[in-house]
Formats: structure tokens, sequence, C-alpha cells
């Protein structure tokens, strides 16, 4: 009995470290949208604290001058999650931080950080930033 308890513990940390390693469904789709240009689709995708702050029209405006400079995506690898409880100025709630490593046409070396909460079951938008 011990050793069956200890398997099925075993097994459920496994899985849990699975899903702590991998994006949060959604990120992918999200930066899909942004890769393509399709700015107001991707702010259309955003949660409810970002479309609070930056209207779809504000979002477009900035987006494009710093996302569109850099070409083409060549590559993108996860680096990390991160979830956590709480953000700086935000509410509580369950947020992800995602970094990739990502290498666009013109420019070689990227991090492409993208900080999600999940609203009402699924992963939305909240922060974008590229270092």
């Amino acid at each position: 009995m011990r050793l069956h308890a200890f398997v099925l513990l075993t097994m459920f940390v496994v899985a849990a470290a699975r899903a702590e390693s991998v994006a949060p469904e959604g990120t992918g789709t999200w930066l899909d949208l942004v890769d393509k240009g399709q700015y107001a689709e991707s702010w259309s995708r955003t949660g409810t604290y970002f479309q609070a702050q930056v209207t779809q029209d504000a979002w477009v405006t900035r987006i494009g001058p710093v996302r569109a400079p850099l070409g083409a995506v060549k590559s993108r690898n996860l680096r990390s999650v991160d979830y956590t409880k709480s953000l700086p100025g935000a509410p509580d709630g369950d947020y992800a931080i995602v970094k990739y490593d990502t290498e666009f046409a013109n420019k070689s070396q990227s991090t492409e950080t993208v900080a999600m909460v999940r609203e009402k079951g699924e992963w939305r938008l909240i922060g974008y930033f590229i270092k």
C-alpha cells in the first residue's frame, strides 16, 4: 500500500512539474497574431485589465512601430514560465510570466516576455515586452 501511494505521489509531482514547464495555452496563438501584424486582433485577445489600461487604437499605434522593424520570426524557443499570484500594480490572480529566446530577421538575439492572466478559465495577455 505504501509503494502504491508513493507511486501515485511521484506521478502527481511529475505531472505538476510538466504542467509548470509549458507555456500557458493561448500564448503562442497571441504571438502568432502579432507576428502577422494583426495588432487589432491581438488586442481583442488580451485580458480585461490590459484593455482597461490601453485602448485598441493606442495598442495598434504603439506595437506597430516596435514590432514591425524587427521583421519575421526566425526562431522562438521557450526559456521559462513562472507562475505567481500577484504582479505589481495588478489585482491578485493567477499569472504566468513566459519568456522566449527569439531571433527576428532584423534582430538576432531577443527576449520576448509575455505576461498572462487566467480569466474565466482562459489565459489572456496583460503585458508584452521585447528586449
